[in-house]
């Protein structure tokens, strides 16, 4: 069992974090944030075993995750999902994971060399996270995300930074800027 067995959104993620795992320093920090069921996470862990891993999310239920079927299968909320799925499939980066439940933009962590962002997508929500986490980079750092091509996630990053970098890969939905 691998990060491959844990459903998730994106195949144009682990491209983004072969790069980024290449850019990051030796034993740097990685804080995700809105990790759905940990498949980025568990990716960039077996990538890069010596990087601090960080895991922010509320894992509250919505109305997109109602009837998920891996959530059902795994005690029937999202966030016994990811914590079953991460010890079903990688208990290695579970062991070594900081877990933080929360709203986005009430949980503090120490300074990343890199965050990706994948929470809240509409333009409020992305605003405040935007706002929120760049301050937790540390300079040289990368503050990323993904779904660029929607449009408030765009319109956000774009409104903060400028236009962004992406990919890398084609079709590629992450973004990212150095701080």
């Amino acid at each position: 069992m691998t990060w491959r067995e844990i459903p998730g959104q994106g195949d144009d993620i682990p491209p983004f974090l072969d790069w980024l795992g290449t850019v990051l320093p030796p034993c740097g920090r990685f804080v995700e944030v809105g990790c759905f069921l940990g498949r980025s996470l568990a990716y960039m862990g077996a990538l890069r075993p010596d990087v601090d891993l960080w895991a922010v999310d509320s894992w509250t239920e919505n109305n997109a995750h109602q009837h998920h079927p891996y959530r059902d299968a795994h005690g029937g909320t999202m966030w016994r999902a990811f914590m079953g799925g991460m010890r079903e499939h990688a208990p290695d980066v579970l062991d070594r994971l900081h877990v933080v439940r929360g709203r986005s933009c009430d949980v503090a962590v120490p300074d990343a060399d890199a965050i990706f962002i994948d929470a809240g997508h509409d333009y409020p929500d992305i605003s405040a996270d935007l706002a929120h986490w760049t301050i937790d980079v540390r300079s040289g750092g990368i503050l990323s995300g993904h779904d660029f091509g929607h449009v408030d996630v765009a319109r956000a990053v774009r409104e903060m930074f400028g236009e962004p970098r992406i990919g890398p890969g084609e079709n590629s939905q992450c973004w990212w800027v150095r701080r």
